[in-house]
């Protein structure tokens, strides 16, 4: 609901834009991940990567620096049919924290991803928290395999784990 995707009763905001009569601005500030998600075959992290640029309007640096830390760069070019598990969660990651978002929520972050790559999810958190303000919202049904993500719910309200 929060993520504009299933119907519901009555409005959302975020920073004061309304999900019901601002649809597109509010859509631009929120971002998400889902726990296994699914591409179609054909497309290439390049095509992905278009699409949302196109939507999210992220800045170049933003680009290269989110494929360095996820490590996704040498996957752009592959097609999605070929990715590994990890690697789709790593893509979607990268995807979802795209265009400095102000709220990114994340189903299931640390399925399938391995210990770097968790550590890499922790420390973009960390930084898009300080950096940008940005809130996540993190819905899991185990305890975070990084210790560091505790610690961030105690002491900041802005991370959530549901």
């Amino acid at each position: 609901i929060v993520a504009g995707i299933l119907r519901f009763k009555g409005d959302i905001r975020l920073c004061g834009f309304s999900l019901r009569k601002e649809a597109v601005r509010y859509r631009q500030l929120i971002s998400w991940a889902d726990a296994e998600p699914l591409y179609p075959g054909f497309l290439t992290g390049s095509d992905l990567l278009a699409f949302y640029r196109n939507i999210m309007r992220p800045d170049t640096g933003d680009v290269d620096r989110l494929c360095s830390a996820l490590g996704v760069g040498p996957w752009l070019g592959a097609r999605s049919d070929g990715w590994s598990s990890g690697m789709t969660k790593k893509i979607s990651l990268f995807l979802a924290l795209l265009g400095r978002p102000a709220l990114v929520a994340l189903d299931e972050p640390f399925i399938t991803l391995d210990e770097p790559g968790s550590n890499a999810l922790v420390e973009l958190i960390t930084a898009y928290q300080r950096d940008f303000g940005t809130s996540f919202l993190l819905s899991s049904h185990q305890d975070p395999p990084v210790a560091g993500i505790q610690g961030m719910y105690l002491a900041d309200r802005s991370v959530r784990l549901i």
